[in-house]
């Protein structure tokens, strides 16, 4: 069975829970004041962690939208690499933005590096998502 098929069985209310919950883990970890949060430097294990947050940001955002707005972005645009980049990537990348800008409000630094890092993740989404829809594709 396709993770698409098995994914239409879960009801609508446990994906915008899933969704909730990204968005909230996301934002409670940025409004850890600075001085409970160790300096890491640009390149270190917080990087790591950006790209895993908004890997699982990503992929609830297609989780939500798969039925309900990437269809719709598809139709108009042609292409699902499009519906993906922007029904998941733009808004997640948006999101990273205000989550940076966020951090500025509780001592942090507002830091282009952790933006990047979670658009990668957003992009790594996506990547793994269209791996997942092409296999299941297959005969």
């Amino acid at each position: 069975m396709s993770l698409a098929a098995r994914l239409d069985r879960m009801p609508p209310w446990a994906e915008w829970c899933a969704l909730g919950l990204v968005l909230a883990a996301i934002w409670l970890g940025s409004s850890i004041p600075p001085a409970e949060f160790p300096d890491l430097g640009i390149f270190s294990y917080d990087k790591l962690l950006h790209l895993l947050e908004y890997l699982g940001l990503g992929s609830a955002l297609w989780l939500v939208g798969r039925r309900r707005w990437l269809p719709r972005i598809q139709a108009r645009t042609g292409s699902a690499l499009s519906a993906l980049l922007l029904g998941v990537v733009l808004p997640g990348a948006l999101w990273a933005l205000t989550d940076e800008v966020h951090q500025l409000f509780v001592g942090r630094d507002c830091s282009l590096w952790d933006w990047l890092a979670d658009v990668a993740g957003l992009l790594l989404a996506v990547a793994l998502v269209r791996a997942v829809e092409r296999r299941d594709a297959r005969p």
